[in-house]
């Protein structure tokens, strides 16, 4: 028994509807799978967010302290050479450079 030109045609129409079919079968398995690595991906990257400003926290305050404490220090530094240069001109020495 020979296939004839109409049962051709239905073998193709077969064909392109179930290969349309896998077409939509995967996209759906495709944007499932990116919808499951976004998340891990959010989800990884938010810990590692969480790790790094839990461990730079200790950090910034120490420099912020670092920071407030030469200004304390630059402002005793400007008073106490500005009363080193009141006493010399008191007591008659020149300032050296």
């Amino acid at each position: 028994m020979a296939l004839t030109s109409k049962d051709l045609q239905a073998i193709e129409s077969l064909f392109i509807k179930n290969t349309e079919e896998i077409e939509i079968r995967f996209q759906h398995i495709a944007e499932n799978i990116k919808e499951e690595l976004t998340e891990k991906f959010d989800e990884i990257a938010s810990a590692i967010k969480s790790d790094f400003y839990d461990k730079i926290d200790p950090v910034l305050k120490e420099v912020s302290a670092n920071r407030q404490e030469r200004t304390a220090t630059n402002q005793r530094f400007t008073r106490i050479e500005g009363n080193i240069e009141e006493l010399q001109n008191k007591v008659g020495i020149t300032p050296r450079n």
